[in-house]
């Protein structure tokens, strides 16, 4: 990162906050990881938030955690979809552009840092 904040960071917390604060939402827990972390779901009118996010261009898949989830699936789609519609943070985003590392610090980690 460059110290600069994220032109898209405003945006999404007011869409999360719309979505979920003073709303009622479930939480599903799937697993827990090495550190006894829970790695779940949050559901808000029946819509899985991470998928949601993930349509919107406002969120990047994290693999390890998408692979143990059992909405995986509906999660790579609906990243795939964002990035075919050049939305949110895939905005600038080109397949040509994982050749080169990621688009934000140019490093290998191939995704927003």
């Amino acid at each position: 990162m460059d110290g600069k904040p994220d032109p898209l960071a405003e945006e999404i917390l007011q869409y999360v906050r719309s979505k979920v604060q003073q709303h009622s939402v479930k939480i599903e827990v799937e697993t827990m990881d090495k550190a006894d972390n829970f790695l779940g779901s949050i559901f808000h009118n029946r819509t899985n938030l991470a998928v949601d996010l993930l349509q919107q261009g406002y969120a990047s898949i994290f693999g390890f955690s998408a692979a143990k989830s059992p909405y995986s699936k509906d999660l790579y789609e609906a990243e795939k979809q964002a990035k075919a519609q050049r939305k949110g943070i895939w905005k600038d985003w080109s397949a040509a552009s994982i050749a080169h590392g990621c688009a934000r610090c140019g490093k290998g980690c191939f995704m927003w840092c």
